[in-house]
C-alpha cells in the first residue's frame, strides 16, 4: 500500500518496473468520483464473502494431505473429529478449509461465522437433506 503523501522515490525503489507517468495517470483516476463509489461497491462486495479460507493457491487438492496429518496428531491425542457429522465431501471441505488446527493447544479454531454455518447445518441441513448446502450458505452470508 503507498501512502498518500509518499515521495516517487520511495515509491520507485519498491516498485522499479512502475513509471512515474504511468503512477501520475493511476493517481488522477483514482481521484475521479466514479472511481472511487465504484471502489466503495466493490468493497461492500468483498465484505460479503465468506471467511477467508486457508487452502492457498492449490485448492483443496493441495490441503487434503496437510488435513490428514493434523487429523492424524488430533487422533493420535484422543481429540474426536469435530467434522464427523458432514459426511457430504463439499461440506466438509469447505468448513474443514476454514478450520484451523492449533499444534500448541491441540484444538481445532475458526470464526464465529463459520461456527454459525455449521450450527445452522446442523439444525437445517442434516435432518432435511434436500435442501441444498449452498441455500444456506447464502442464508448465512446475507445476515
Amino acid at each position: 500500500m503507498i501512502a498518500k503523501n509518499e515521495p516517487w522515490s520511495k515509491i520507485h525503489a519498491d516498485n522499479p518496473t512502475l513509471k512515474e507517468e504511468d503512477f501520475k495517470k493511476f493517481k488522477e483516476t483514482c481521484a475521479k468520483e466514479e472511481v472511487k463509489q465504484r471502489s466503495e461497491k466493490m468493497k461492500a462486495l468483498q465484505a460479503r464473502n465468506t471467511p477467508p479460507h486457508r487452502l492457498r493457491s492449490r485448492g483443496y487438492e493441495g490441503k487434503r494431505h496437510v488435513w490428514a496429518k493434523e487429523d492424524a496428531e488430533r487422533e493420535s491425542h484422543g481429540i474426536p473429529d469435530p467434522l464427523a457429522e458432514f459426511t457430504d465431501p463439499l461440506e466438509h471441505d469447505w468448513i474443514r478449509a476454514r478450520y484451523k488446527w492449533d499444534r500448541v493447544k491441540k484444538i481445532f479454531y475458526m470464526d464465529p461465522n463459520t461456527r454459525e454455518f455449521m450450527r445452522l447445518l446442523v439444525i437445517v441441513i442434516l435432518p432435511h437433506y434436500h435442501i441444498s448446502f449452498q441455500s444456506i450458505r447464502l442464508q448465512v452470508l446475507s445476515h
